[in-house]
């Protein structure tokens, strides 16, 4: 990483390491939202779908979870039943 400065010492700009810059530039180290993402319109399926997802990659064969996991993640303050209703109903629409 080379560091330049102006006349009083500052950084010109945002400093990133080496490695750092070159995986921006590379397109296959990065992660992709996918635009369907955006067209939820919840705060609970925003909040699920990034957390579901992480935790289903690289996962061979499918994968499973008990309901009390993503209760636990999303910070929903409902009780587990409430919970699973409204979850019951975003995997309807």
């Amino acid at each position: 990483m080379k560091e330049e400065a102006d006349l009083h010492g500052r950084p010109p700009g945002l400093i990133l390491p080496d490695w750092f810059y070159a995986s921006l530039l590379d397109e296959a180290l990065g992660l992709t939202i996918d635009r369907a993402y955006f067209g939820f319109t919840g705060g609970l399926e925003r909040r699920l779908s990034p957390r579901t997802a992480s935790t289903a990659i690289g996962q061979v064969g499918g994968w499973s979870f008990d309901l009390i996991h993503p209760h636990g993640k999303s910070g929903s303050p409902l009780p587990l039943k409430h919970f699973a209703h409204d979850l019951r109903d975003i995997v309807d629409a």
